[in-house]
């Protein structure tokens, strides 16, 4: 309204100048974090695989007993990058959803209080459903992981007696 219908082209230069240079700022912050984000990643899983290794070391019998070399190998490699792959999403995505979600609050404040009411009421029910998804995803990932273990046992058990065979 300030620049179209007054016809005020010095206000919609500035508003545009603005406006881009909110866009570089945003474009070099996603690439900062972006960067940050897997290079963090990278060195929890290197501290992860080294503490892992080494707690491995000092198992006992019985505790080596407990779980398969094939289990072990799977805990230290694909475990560790799921545990990567979640934090590097969780500091891309999360760090955003929060800076959304405050920003989303405030506008609604700024905008009607009314329809603030309304969106504040729905916020703790949403919270509800998102960590009950992620209390039932947990027992289905336990699940998945045991049957996991014992597909990497038979296909090593298998892979073992093909030797066997051949000789």
């Amino acid at each position: 309204d300030e620049g179209i219908k007054k016809q005020n082209t010095e206000y919609l230069f500035y508003s545009g100048v603005i406006m881009i240079s909110l866009i570089i700022i945003a474009y070099t912050s996603s690439i900062g974090c972006s960067y940050f984000s897997v290079k963090g990643a990278q060195n929890l899983g290197a501290d992860l695989r080294e503490t892992v290794f080494s707690k491995i070391q000092f198992f006992n019998f019985n505790q080596l007993n407990q779980f398969s070399q094939t289990s072990l190998i799977r805990r230290a490699t694909k475990d560790i990058d799921q545990i990567i792959l979640m934090y590097m999403m969780s500091t891309r995505v999360a760090l955003r959803i929060v800076v959304t979600i405050l920003g989303a609050i405030f506008m609604v404040l700024y905008i009607d209080f009314q329809l603030a009411l309304i969106f504040l009421f729905f916020l703790p029910i949403c919270i509800f459903l998102i960590y009950f998804y992620m209390k039932k995803s947990t027992i289905l990932f336990i699940n998945v992981q045991k049957k996991l273990d014992k597909i990497s046992q038979i296909i090593k058990e298998n892979l073992s007696g093909i030797r066997v065979v051949r000789a």
